[in-house]
């Protein structure tokens, strides 16, 4: 979305306020993908799998649901679903625990 068309959209934001995903998406596409393309896999460190965990939320805007899963979660589960109203999740971040 150019910067004319994103300052419009936002001037009408109370109007007809965006959804997370439409926001999300706003982001993805303004992400400089140039930098991400081929990872210097050299400098990275394999780290246990159960240290680590996607935070996924509803993305309906009344709904607080929120999951916290394991790597390993996807390949029987496939994408969480809201336990509060049955909604695929979305993906937010990636955590690690350092304890």
């Amino acid at each position: 979305m150019n910067a004319f068309l994103k300052g419009f959209v936002s001037m009408f934001d109370w109007i007809c306020p965006r959804t997370v995903d439409e926001q999300l998406q706003d982001l993805y596409d303004d992400m400089d993908w140039g930098k991400y393309k081929n990872p210097n896999v050299d400098n990275w460190v394999k780290i246990d799998h159960t240290k680590v965990v996607h935070v996924w939320i509803c993305p309906d805007d009344e709904c607080d649901g929120k999951m916290y899963v394991y790597p390993w979660f996807y390949e029987n589960k496939g994408t969480p679903v809201c336990p509060n109203c049955d909604h695929d999740l979305t993906y937010i971040s990636t955590e690690i625990n350092n304890g």
